[in-house]
């Protein structure tokens, strides 16, 4: 038999890339939103832009500065009515 070359096996280097797949999706599709009930918020749109956020970053300022600042993140908040459309401009 023949000596076993050091690195990792086949199987888990599977495993390790279906992660990393799953990883990039779920980053792509959620925010990550704390202030929120739900710590997970559907994007409008795939992408990675304000990834981890916070309700305050769509309720701290005038609504034209926000919204060009964060405009996917205060997109999904308004839709699933974690903040209201009833603010300042």
């Amino acid at each position: 038999m023949p000596p076993q070359q050091p690195g990792i096996r086949p199987t888990t280097a599977i495993l390790l890339a279906i992660l990393g797949v799953l990883a990039f999706v779920l980053a792509g599709n959620f925010h990550i939103v704390s202030g929120a009930p739900q710590l997970f918020v559907k994007r409008t749109t795939f992408g990675f832009s304000d990834l981890f956020a916070s309700v305050d970053d769509c309720t701290s300022g005038p609504k034209f500065m926000v919204m060009t600042l964060h405009p996917s993140l205060c997109k999904a908040l308004l839709r699933d009515g974690y903040v209201s459309d009833e603010t300042e401009d």
